[in-house]
């Protein structure tokens, strides 16, 4: 079966009181109309690539902004002779999808992330180096380079990086990423400026095991949220914690708020593994099982983005108010 790339749009009330247009990758015959859901294929395997050819290899790691653009890898055919190599597009409705990586050479995109302002984050594999790259939607072949792990640079590896939202489209975007320095243990780090090698040090994650880390990021107000898990070596050190770090004083140093943790005393028995924060920087939302509350998908608010508290769930089995019937374009987006 052919692979589609699709994007489900509803009129559904959570969270933040917004529509919220979801994503998938489905390997499934097109599915039947549905009166709550509008589905839009973006791209499918077999269709025509944007440089000719066909295009193929579509990666299930997408991403969405509130504009419904959607960012996400696939192989286009590249060089002469042409053979089908990675690149990193996006696409819009129905519109052909755009190659805006037009890499010349054989190399391997993860991890994409586009903002509102049409800027995406991705961590690439090529010649046996890791880059985190910041492209422009608007620009294709255009981008910023953020970090390495080539011989002008101190880290040894560079890997999931997330991408915040910024007040104006010419605003630089807070671009959280993590970074190994020789053999050390990961750290998380973040870059405001689009410049090589201008991060900050965010937080060590000494014993974190890479593949549970997620993070995202509310720009404007520099303020990261990430999931973390232990080493996995023992039952102690596979605790699952969900945290906030923000610089409050825009100095580079960050302060780090525990907001969930599956620990000795605590009442969490899971975590989910990639947690989100809202544009305004007060609102976390993750997945996670309580003792209490049960399963379910929770929210940590504060007014002031310290200190996040837990005060909402939305179960996972039962909507919080019905769907109408009528098809809707969405205002916000799940990253």
């Amino acid at each position: 079966m052919k692979t589609r790339l699709g994007v489900l749009r509803l009129l559904w009330h959570v969270i933040l009181g917004v529509g919220v247009p979801m994503m998938f990758s489905i390997t499934v015959p097109r599915l039947a109309a549905s009166p709550f859901y509008e589905l839009t294929i973006i791209a499918e395997d077999g269709s025509l690539a944007p440089s000719g050819g066909v295009l193929s290899g579509i990666e299930p790691n997408v991403s969405v902004n509130e504009r419904g653009e959607v960012a996400f890898i696939g192989k286009v055919p590249t060089g002469v002779p042409a053979q089908p190599m990675e690149q990193l597009l996006v696409g819009f409705n129905a519109l052909a999808p755009e190659n805006i990586s037009l890499s010349p050479g054989a190399r391997n995109f993860d991890f994409p992330q586009i903002n509102n302002q049409g800027r995406v984050v991705t961590r690439e594999l090529a010649g046996g180096y890791s880059v985190v790259r910041v492209w422009d939607a608007g620009n294709p072949g255009a981008f910023n380079l953020i970090q390495s792990s080539t011989a002008n640079s101190v880290f040894s590896q560079v890997t999931l990086p997330a991408l915040g939202d910024t007040t104006r489209p010419a605003d630089r975007p807070l671009v959280p990423f993590l970074g190994r320095v020789a053999d050390l243990d990961f750290a998380l780090y973040a870059n405001d400026t689009l410049s090589f090698n201008q991060q900050d040090t965010v937080s060590p994650l000494t014993g974190t095991a890479l593949t549970s880390f997620r993070a995202a990021a509310a720009g404007p107000y520099r303020l990261i949220v990430g999931q973390f898990t232990g080493d996995h070596s023992s039952p102690q050190a596979a605790v699952r914690r969900i945290a906030a770090w923000q610089d409050h004083a825009l100095d580079g140093l960050w302060t780090g708020t525990p907001i969930a943790s599956t620990g000795s005393g605590e009442r969490w028995t899971e975590l989910g593994t990639a947690p989100g924060v809202s544009a305004s920087g007060q609102t976390v939302v993750f997945a996670g099982d309580h003792a209490e509350m049960g399963r379910g998908i929770f929210l940590a608010s504060s007014s002031d983005s310290n200190h996040p508290s837990i005060r909402a769930r939305l179960p996972m089995t039962t909507p919080r108010v019905k769907c109408p019937t009528r098809r809707v374009r969405t205002s916000a987006a799940s990253r």
